[in-house]
This record gives C-alpha cells, structure tokens and sequence, in this order.
C-alpha cells in the first residue's frame, strides 16, 4: 500500500504521485534541473514501498504513449523512473512492455541517447538489445518503434542499409549481438558521441544526423577476439 494514499495500488496519477509531482514543481529555483529531476525520483523513493512501485511500473499501460500531444512533463518523469526501476530490479517483461509503449529518445531525459542510458553503466542485469528488439515486435505505437529503431541505428552503424526493411535490418543487429555476446566491450568513443557530456545539442545532431555507416559502432570485440 502506497504511504499516504490508502490504497492497494498506485497508479501513475494516483494521488500520492500527484502530490509529489506537485510539491516537486512549487520548488522556488528549477535552475539546476538535473538535482530537481533527482529530488522528484528521492521523493517518489521515500514515499512508495517496493510493492507500489512495481505497480506503478505496471499503471504506465494506461498512460498516453510516447508521440502522444496528450504527454506531459510529470508523464516523462515518471516513463524515466520506471525504466530505472526496470533495469535495476531486472524486470525484464515489463521494461519490454514499458519501451512498447513509451520509448522515449533520450535516457535519462536530454542525457544520453536511449541505448547508452540502458547499457552505461554495466552493473544491470539487463541486457538492452533483446529487450529493445522485443519491444519493437510487439509495439504498436509509432513514436516508440521509431525510437527503437534508431536507437539500432546508431549502435550498429554497419549494418545500415538504404531501402532494407526494417525487420531484416533488427534481426541482422540482434544475431550478431547475440553470436557476439560475451565477447563485447562498450565503445568509448561512441559513448563520448551519443551522451551529454558533449554538449546536448551536439548529441541531438549526432542523434539525428549519423554519419555514414561504419562510423563508431556500440561495441567493439574484445581483444581477444580480434586475434582469432
């Protein structure tokens, strides 16, 4: 049961996320938006047991998709959190069910390009490209299949092919990952391209405007593979 809401789930506008949200915007300096963003998601974490919080992940189906003009900055926040719950926790089916519906560009938001959010650190347990390309499978929602594919895109530049539908292209990305993993190392450059500490409108034009295939892939082989 959520604190302060009296009821057996929480939903992402229930009345305790709400009144979070509230308190979180009647803040008198938002100068430093990233500290905010955090003191949001420390609030929702002091108010929320374990259990409202899986809920809460699972309360996002209801919510209106990513591309929708219905979308707000609290929605954002909280597609944010979850993700974070998702990748820490190891809830793979509902990190799928998450991305089907609310992919988003960025994560965490105007940071990093989506991929880089989902794998940087390494410490998670879960493993972005199959879940991404689960996602993509079962998504109905333009906006987020948009996002995910190039977020593919952009990982693995040399696969890319003008005209190659996009299925044939994903599978190619997902066999190699998967022929490969274990094997892989995340590429340094291409972390310093896609994330913030670029400056974001550099990363946003990287993002929207790759280079030519074979520029810098996701991940490069291990040294020892290379030799084989």
């Amino acid at each position: 049961m959520c604190h302060g809401c009296g009821s057996g789930s929480v939903l992402w506008n229930s009345r305790v996320v709400s009144r979070t949200f509230s308190l979180w915007e009647q803040r008198e300096s938002r100068e430093d938006r990233y500290s905010d963003k955090q003191l949001f998601f420390s609030m929702l974490g002091r108010r929320l047991a374990p259990d409202d919080k899986r809920s809460l992940a699972g309360s996002l189906s209801s919510m209106p998709p990513a591309g929708s003009v219905e979308r707000t900055e609290l929605m954002e926040l909280l597609t944010e959190y979850v993700l974070t719950y998702c990748l820490v926790h190891g809830e793979k089916n509902l990190l799928r069910d998450v991305l089907a519906l609310h992919c988003p560009e960025t994560y965490p938001k105007d940071e990093a390009a989506l991929e880089i959010g989902l794998a940087f650190p390494p410490p998670y347990s879960v493993k972005p490209f199959p879940v991404l390309y689960e996602a993509y499978k079962s998504s109905k929602i333009e906006a987020a299949k948009r996002n995910i594919l190039r977020a593919f895109q952009r990982a693995f530049p040399e696969f890319v092919q003008e005209g190659q539908e996009a299925d044939v292209f994903l599978e190619k990305c997902l066999n190699w990952f998967n022929r490969n993993d274990g094997h892989l190392t995340l590429n340094d450059r291409y972390f310093q391209k896609y994330s913030a500490q670029r400056g974001t409108f550099a990363v946003f034009r990287a993002m929207r405007f790759p280079e030519k295939p074979g520029a810098v892939p996701m991940y490069i082989l291990t040294a020892a593979e290379m030799r084989r």
